[in-house]
């Protein structure tokens, strides 16, 4: 049994990185950095193996996964989740990272998301009863999906959510001098990775650093890159990652694609196999390492059930074929499925760790 494990995790890990090179130019280094990560504890490997969890969600959990189909997050988990700036100037809090955006079923970003905050929570991340956090995710999604969402606007309400996040927030000067001492990127950039770079840039015209960043865990191994440059006395900065088609695609997957860009956000584009963001100091990632344990209580995760419900709701019919599912469920299937699936995260990890 033990051997047929440990063919089947590795073996799925080399065929879907061998998948990858054929969409995307593979950066080795970045690549051997996540396989060391994925050894550190299982929600880290967790972070970093959505391929196998799209695979396995239909093996372990099928009856959650015959559910209707929607435009998903797909790689959903606790820690993407971020800010941006709308085109208010506003800053927005929301889902922070859409590159395996597929039509899946809309279970799947809500068992993922309940999966990684059982693993957080082992790995000392979070402290939050295992009681009550399936609970707080499905009722955040069940009120947001019958009353509708608006954005997450971190301004006068929620202050809660403000005082969480501050710390995240960089000291521009600091911010500034970490991306001016990333190397500098030995190539130029490829036609398409142009036109969607032009389509984020500050103004025309803009002279920039191409520099070469490392960030991340789940899209480690491919090219990410960062413009800097000055622009009407001031630092602006993009970011460009390679994008290859979502891992839903590698395990079978078919249809047209859903957009893989943030929502709401002015400063966000893709093209061709690459996708564009806008940096700063104040569009920062959530890291659980660094916000107060105490402060990530049940209101942030029913907030997060709450912004995947507005994701989902962008869906067409998405709406009535989702609360007729819901209806249907017993009380208990999320935190039912994400128990199981969190199990067989831990035998995927204890056969990396001894690979």
């Amino acid at each position: 049994m033990l051997a047929v494990a440990e063919q089947s995790v590795i073996e799925a890990t080399e065929e879907y990185e061998r998948w990858l090179a054929k969409h995307v130019r593979i950066v080795h280094d970045d690549l051997e950095r996540k396989h060391r990560l994925m050894r550190r504890d299982a929600f880290t490997f967790f972070r970093a193996t959505y391929y196998r969890f799209v695979e396995r969600f239909q093996q372990v959990a099928p009856a959650v996964a015959a559910a209707p189909r929607v435009g998903a997050v797909g790689d959903l988990h606790v820690e993407n989740f971020g800010t941006w700036r709308d085109r208010e100037g506003r800053l927005v809090w929301g889902i922070n990272d859409l590159d395996e955006a597929d039509r899946l079923p809309y279970t799947i970003d809500l068992t993922r998301l309940a999966t990684s905050v059982f693993l957080a929570v082992e790995a000392g991340r979070l402290v939050l009863s295992r009681s009550v956090i399936a609970a707080s995710i499905l009722a955040g999604y069940e009120r947001g999906i019958e009353a509708g969402t608006t954005p997450v606007v971190m301004a006068e309400r929620r202050r809660w959510l403000s005082t969480s996040f501050a710390p995240l927030l960089r000291e521009p000067r600091a911010f500034w001098q970490e991306l001016a001492d990333l190397p500098e990127a030995g190539r130029r950039l490829t036609p398409a990775a142009r036109v969607v770079l032009a389509g984020v840039a500050p103004g025309k015209g803009w002279k920039f650093r191409l520099h070469r960043r490392t960030a991340g865990v789940g899209s480690l191994g491919r090219p990410r890159l960062v413009a800097v440059g000055e622009w009407d006395g001031a630092l602006a900065a993009r970011q460009l990652k390679g994008l290859p088609p979502p891992a839903s695609r590698f395990t079978g997957g078919k249809g047209p694609l859903v957009r893989r860009v943030h929502y709401g956000d002015p400063w966000a584009a893709e093209n061709a196999g690459w996708v564009a963001r806008r940096l700063s100091p104040d569009t920062a990632k959530l890291d659980l390492s660094r916000v107060d344990r105490k402060r990530a209580d049940r209101r942030l995760l029913s907030l997060m059930g709450r912004e995947v419900a507005h994701y989902h709701l962008r869906s067409r019919g998405g709406k009535q074929a989702i609360l007729a599912d819901l209806a249907g469920r017993p009380s208990e299937w999320l935190a039912q499925a994400a128990d199981a699936l969190a199990d067989d995260v831990r035998a995927d990890f204890d056969v990396w760790r001894r690979r």
